[in-house]
Order: structure tokens, then C-alpha cells, then sequence
């Protein structure tokens, strides 16, 4: 059975977002932003929506374009991708326990 590509695509528009969304509680349980890009995107409600906006598109587009043509090293890029992602929204879920 071959996954289709919009699933991919869409599972990882999804972690691009729990990642945004899991900073904001990370952020509000006193944790600190070192990334100047991310800390700027949540000093204002429009740079973040614009923010996880523009992040969950080019994740999704670089993820469909790349789960178009599956071999090995696909494989292997989407899921340094997902490790990275999920790493990070452990990462913020522990920092806001």
C-alpha cells in the first residue's frame, strides 16, 4: 500500500503546528525563546498567526514534493523532519510541566 502524499504532507503541517502551539504553553510556563525568529513571532497575535502560517505551508509543500518521488533518502529526510519536530514539541511540553 503506498501512503499518499497529501497525508504526509498534512501529518506534517500538524506537527509544524503543535510545535507553535506547544511553545506558546512552554513560553507561558516561564521557559525562554532563544530562536530571535520564533521569539519575534509570538510577540504579537498577527506575527504568530502569520508565523505558523507561512511555517505549516513550506513544511507541507517541501514534505509533498519530496514524498512525490519515494526512495531511501526520501525516507530518510522526512524522518530526520519528524524527529526534529517531534523532539521539539517534547522538548516544549516538558518545559511547561
Amino acid at each position: 500500500m503506498k501512503i499518499k502524499p497529501i497525508f504526509i504532507t498534512l501529518t506534517f503541517s500538524f506537527l509544524a503546528f503543535m510545535d507553535n502551539l506547544t511553545t506558546i504553553y512552554a513560553l507561558q510556563a516561564g521557559a525562554y525563546e532563544t530562536n530571535p525568529l520564533v521569539a519575534w513571532m509570538f510577540t504579537n497575535p498577527i506575527n504568530f498567526i502569520i508565523g505558523t502560517t507561512l511555517k505549516c505551508i513550506l513544511t507541507g509543500a517541501i514534505i509533498y514534493y519530496t514524498a512525490k518521488k519515494p526512495n531511501i533518502t526520501t525516507w530518510l529526510f522526512i524522518s530526520i523532519i519528524a524527529f526534529l519536530y517531534l523532539r521539539a514539541i517534547m522538548i516544549n511540553i516538558l518545559n511547561a510541566i
